[in-house]
C-alpha cells in the first residue's frame, strides 16, 4: 500500500466556529435563529438533540454552515477531551458550530470517513494531548499547529477499502455493546416479570425448600486431594463464579478412597451455591 505523508492543512480546509453571548443560546428555536453546536454535541455520533439556538446573523461565512462529510474537533476542552472528533454523516436541518469547536472539510483527494478514523487513533489523540495549552480550566488546540500535522494519506480507493473494513468492524462492536446492554435490561425485566418485585412485597414468597431439593456436598479432606492417578473431579467453592462454573481448576479426589456417592454427583440444571463442601463433577 503506497501512500504519501501530506499536513493537514494541505488536505483540509479548517474553519473556525462562531462566537456569541452566552445569554443568546436558547434551547428552543426562535425567530430568525440557527442550530448551533458546542463540544457536547461532540460525542462518538453527533448529538443534534444538544444543539442551541443562536440568531442566524452570529453566522459570518456560508461555510460556517455545516454539511455531509465535515468532521468537527473539540478545540477548546478539558485536557482528556480535547481532540475529541466526530464525523458529520448528513445534516437534518441547518446547523453551525460555536468557537470551542472546529471543523475539517476534506478536500477531494480525501476520503471523509478515512480522516475520521484516522482522528479517532491514539496517535492522534496523544499528540492533542501533549500539544495542547492550558489556561486556568481549558486546554487549547492551536488551528495552525493543526494544519501543520502530518499524516499518511493512500490513494482514494484505499482510503475507501480502510474505511469500509473500519466502519463493519465498529458496526460489530456496537451490535455486541448493544447485546450486552439488552442482556443487562432483559434478564431483570423477565425475572420481574415471571416473580415481581421481591422487595416491594407483591408476588408469592415462598421458601427455597419448597422450589428444590437442597443438598450438601460431601465432606471430602483436602489434605487428600491428589495431582494425578484415578480420581474424581471435585468442584469447589472457589470455582464457582458469579454466572458460570470455572471448569478449569477441578480438584482431585482419588477414586480408591470413594463409596457411593452418587448423591452428590453434579446434574444439568443444578444450581451451585459456594459453600465449604465440593460437589463432584463428570
Amino acid at each position: 500500500m503506497k501512500s504519501v505523508k501530506v499536513k493537514l492543512g494541505d488536505a483540509c480546509e479548517f474553519i473556525r466556529g462562531v462566537t456569541f453571548p452566552s445569554g443568546e443560546a436558547e434551547a428552543k428555536p426562535f425567530a430568525g435563529a440557527i442550530a448551533c453546536l458546542t463540544t457536547s454535541g461532540v460525542q462518538r455520533e453527533i448529538a443534534w438533540k444538544s444543539r442551541r439556538f443562536i440568531p442566524r446573523e452570529r453566522v459570518g461565512k456560508d461555510s460556517q454552515l455545516l454539511r455531509a462529510g465535515d468532521i468537527l474537533i473539540s478545540t477548546a476542552n478539558s485536557k482528556e477531551l480535547v481532540g475529541k472528533s466526530c464525523l458529520v454523516h448528513h445534516t437534518p436541518f441547518d446547523c453551525t458550530f460555536g468557537a470551542f469547536v472546529t471543523g475539517v472539510r476534506p478536500a477531494k483527494s480525501v476520503f471523509p470517513s478515512y480522516l475520521a478514523f484516522w482522528m479517532t487513533t491514539p496517535e492522534f489523540l496523544g499528540w492533542c494531548y501533549r500539544i495542547s495549552t492550558n489556561t486556568t480550566n481549558i486546554s487549547n488546540l492551536r488551528v495552525s499547529e493543526l494544519e501543520e500535522l502530518e499524516f499518511s494519506l493512500p490513494s482514494l480507493t484505499e482510503q475507501q477499502r480502510i474505511a469500509g473494513l473500519l466502519e463493519q468492524a465498529d458496526r460489530l462492536r456496537r451490535t455486541r455493546r448493544y447485546a450486552l446492554e439488552l442482556s443487562d435490561t432483559f434478564l431483570p425485566a423477565a425475572f420481574l416479570e415471571l416473580f415481581g418485585d421481591l422487595q416491594s412485597g407483591s408476588g408469592k414468597k415462598m421458601e427455597l425448600t419448597e422450589v428444590a431439593d437442597m443438598l450438601t456436598g460431601y465432606p471430602f479432606k483436602s489434605d487428600e486431594y491428589v495431582d494425578t492417578g484415578e480420581a474424581i473431579r471435585l468442584c469447589r467453592g472457589a470455582n464457582v463464579l458469579p454466572d458460570r462454573i470455572d471448569w478449569s481448576d477441578l480438584a482431585l479426589w482419588p477414586k480408591s478412597k470413594s463409596h457411593d456417592l452418587s448423591e452428590y454427583l453434579l446434574q444439568a440444571g443444578d444450581v451451585v451455591i459456594a459453600m465449604d463442601r465440593p460437589w463432584i463433577s463428570e
